[in-house]
């Protein structure tokens, strides 16, 4: 009897120690939204300082980058958004929607300024920009052109193109614009409100386009046909360098601040950034982990690379070794719930985005418990204090 006892009572302690080793404890599942039709979008302000979510319904969030908390919340009057901009001042928004409209709103009070009817519905590449200042929108139209529209006035000015502008951009000092046909480039100059040059491109589909810091070049990123970032010269029209490594289309693009490298992130099936010495061609990194396309990609700081894509997904990079730091999630169905996750295990959410997070026995979902030790609070405020100094902070997942 005693053997038997024995025998039981070690099979039990065996069971126990095998069900609750068994729940990978190291990885923090999280149930983000299904259905992509109800994805919240989100972009990167001007500054690098802030996240703003946009749900499909117009619900505006504002997360603090150096806070690491919500500042800000504002509803719009808004169905089937497509895209979104957001002022370099913080303070409006461009949308357009599934219906071909695009509207200006004031994001401090939700009002809507302005609507321009008769836009292209391009799904992820948008057709209007703010100007760097603030004062103009520049807007392309399926039956309009390209038109800039003065914010102060009220006014429509100069008609740029009588072409339809599917991809638009200014120069850093407000003295250029490009507008994009489907293998041509065309440079104005908007304080002379004079057409300057065209680049004939050729079999160079381009998808993205954006200008130098020094507004002296153009950075472009093909299509799925030709997926190669080039570095042209605005001057002579001369093709300086080629960037090559994408399978698919390129979605965004950006220089780093002292103008050396570039950085290009792709979609479909790749959902890669990557990032090269301008001077030597060189590909430094390449950093995966994203699922759908990426919709920026630019460096943070000296230390940390951000990234973002369709599905309010953004992440943090170690901008030296290309080693993933955090995860940042807005994509839930309660639209004011976010969580963080590091690849060690670690995470923290505030209590609505708590309820999405969770362990895995086998098949089954295991709540976390109370006192998880893998829960930090604060957790994304102690990443930024460590990554501000000298201080590392411990990632896994080498991606280069």
């Amino acid at each position: 009897m005693y053997w038997i006892k024995f025998f039981f009572s070690r099979l039990l302690i065996t069971s126990l120690f095998f069900l609750t080793n068994c729940i990978d404890k190291t990885s923090i599942r999280i149930d983000l939204i299904s259905n992509r039709e109800k994805s919240n979008m989100l972009a990167l302000s001007n500054d690098k300082k802030r996240i703003i979510i946009v749900s499909q319904n117009g619900n505006v969030r504002i997360w603090d980058l150096s806070s690491g908390k919500m500042i800000k919340k504002t509803k719009l009057d808004i169905e089937c958004l497509l895209n979104f901009e957001v002022s370099p001042d913080n303070t409006k928004m461009l949308t357009k929607s599934c219906y071909s409209v695009v509207k200006l709103w004031d994001i401090n009070n939700g009002n809507c300024l302005k609507t321009f009817k008769s836009f292209s519905t391009h799904w992820i590449r948008s057709d209007y920009k703010f100007s760097p200042n603030g004062s103009k929108i520049l807007l392309g139209s399926i039956d309009r052109g390209t038109y800039l529209w003065n914010i102060n006035t009220g006014k429509f000015g100069q008609g740029f193109s009588p072409q339809k502008g599917i991809g638009i951009g200014f120069s850093q000092n407000d003295l250029k614009l490009l507008t994009l046909g489907y293998d041509t480039l065309n440079v104005w100059n908007v304080k002379q409100n004079k057409y300057e040059m065209y680049f004939q491109l050729y079999n160079t589909n381009i998808n993205s386009v954006i200008f130098s810091p020094d507004s002296k070049k153009i950075l472009t990123g093909g299509n799925k046909s030709d997926p190669v970032v080039k570095l042209w010269n605005l001057k002579t029209r001369k093709l300086l360098k080629s960037f090559e490594g994408f399978d698919e289309r390129i979605f965004a693009l950006s220089f780093s601040e002292d103008g050396s490298k570039v950085l290009a992130g792709s979609g479909f099936i790749d959902n890669e950034v990557k990032v090269w010495d301008i001077q030597t061609e060189k590909n430094l990194l390449t950093l995966r982990g994203h699922e759908w396309d990426i919709t920026f990609a630019t460096y943070l700081n000296k230390k940390i690379i951000i990234t973002g894509d369709y599905t309010a997904t953004v992440k943090l990079w170690d901008a030296q070794n290309g080693q993933l730091i955090c995860n940042l999630y807005f994509d839930f169905e309660s639209e004011n719930a976010w969580a963080i996750t590091t690849p060690d295990g670690r995470y923290d959410a505030n209590k609505s985005g708590l309820r999405y997070l969770f362990y895995l026995r086998g098949n089954k979902r295991i709540t976390p418990p109370q006192n998880d030790p893998n829960f930090v609070k604060g957790l994304f405020q102690e990443i930024m204090k460590n990554y501000s100094a000298s201080a590392r902070v411990p990632t896994r997942d080498l991606v280069k």
